[in-house]
């Protein structure tokens, strides 16, 4: 008999990171019986030795290097075939992975995909994806580990997303790629020109830029700029004093005016429209009430 397993809950206690983060991984030797996840999606990375895989009545069987990925409520076992074996487990609930699916392919439908995945990665794929997972589980600070998870599931669904005959494939560009997706969503680079974001790179800008568009649907500008505007709107609606100068400022922008128009083409209202907009709603700090009695 199947049994319904919430990660959260204490069948997953293993797992790390906070409920609040609406993501969790763990790395295991054991075997899970069967089971599913009512609000989560899974992927699990094999690590070392093979594991057997059960879905839908069938067997699979999964090598090193194997990823595999399940939508909510699809049921499956996983059994370790030898002494040793270690995969690495990624779960993330439904909204959260409904939010980043959408930045990372606008074009295309998170409903499209099959309930069960299976791709072998090729070595150096298996390798960076791995990496990113031992980077994930280390990091003790939440937002570089936030960024971490941001690239390991890009990279993962990027595998999903490709046909199974070209799924071995994951290359230095697609690799670069979700480095630079990791830094764009990172505040440390929101006042950095674009080019000098990737200057580091060893790999032809053109390249770069095509591939970005080719997963994202935007240019590297058109993101960069989005995410400037997001920030900007968060400065704006926040109960700190702050002029539209010392946003454009902060983030780097010398003409008012280019950036009152592009935050009206996002948010349709201009700068100060949106401040004051905000202003009625914002409840007064504390430590102020009263303080002019």
């Amino acid at each position: 008999m199947k049994k319904n397993i919430n990660p959260l809950s204490l069948a997953f206690e293993s797992y790390q990171f906070a409920q609040e983060a609406h993501y969790s991984a763990l790395y295991s030797e054991q075997s899970t019986d069967w089971h599913t996840h009512s609000d989560f999606y899974e992927f699990s990375l094999m690590i070392t030795g093979s594991f057997e895989n059960t879905y839908m009545g069938k067997n699979y069987h999964l090598d090193k290097g194997t990823l595999i990925f399940f939508k909510p409520n699809i049921s499956h076992s996983l059994q370790s075939s030898v002494p040793n074996s270690l995969h690495f487990s990624f779960i993330i609930k439904t909204d959260l992975m409904d939010t980043l699916f959408k930045q990372f392919f606008p074009n295309r439908q998170l409903s499209h995909l099959p309930d069960y995945i299976e791709r072998q990665l090729s070595p150096s794929g298996w390798q960076y994806l791995s990496y990113i997972a031992s980077q994930l589980m280390n990091n003790s600070i939440r937002s570089d580990r936030e960024q971490w998870m941001r690239q390991f599931l890009f990279i993962s669904l990027s595998s999903c997303l490709m046909a199974p005959q070209t799924s071995v494939h994951l290359d230095s560009a697609d690799q670069y790629v979700a480095d630079l997706l990791a830094r764009l969503n990172s505040y440390v680079y929101l006042h950095h020109k674009v080019s000098e974001i990737y200057i580091d790179y060893p790999l032809a800008p053109s390249i770069l830029i095509a591939r970005f568009k080719q997963h994202t649907g935007y240019t590297i500008v058109q993101y960069h700029t989005m995410k400037k505007l997001d920030y900007a709107a968060q400065l704006l609606a926040s109960s700190k004093p702050i002029s539209i100068t010392e946003v454009c400022a902060e983030l780097n922008i010398s003409c008012l005016s280019y950036f009152s128009k592009i935050f009206k083409e996002r948010f349709k209202v201009t700068p100060k429209e949106y401040q004051r907009l905000h202003a009625r709603y914002r409840v007064p700090d504390e430590n102020t009430i009263g303080a002019n009695y």
